[in-house]
């Protein structure tokens, strides 16, 4: 299990083959198989995410998620190792 930052109760796990997003009282699971590319998000009112740096997720036929890690590339190198796929990044 990997867990990354706290951020006002937000943070990012992966476990059992899944991403899980927690923002407050909202949680997604992502099947870390399904991630295909994650980007850097330069719109400043994109989603809830606190941090200016800011990534869309994308996962799935045509699903995105706005994440903010503190450290996005230990969470693209830990998706990666997980899976032994390698996901576009643009950073």
């Amino acid at each position: 299990m990997w867990f990354f930052g706290i951020w006002f109760g937000t943070f990012y796990v992966i476990t059992g083959g899944y991403l899980i997003i927690k923002r407050g009282p909202f949680k997604k699971k992502i099947d870390l198989y399904t991630i295909h590319k994650i980007e850097k998000n330069h719109m400043i009112s994109a989603g809830i995410a606190l941090s200016i740096e800011r990534y869309t997720l994308y996962y799935g036929e045509s699903n995105t998620a706005i994440i903010a890690p503190k450290n996005i590339d230990q969470l693209v190198n830990e998706i990666e190792k997980e899976t032994n796929n390698k996901i576009e990044f643009y950073g």
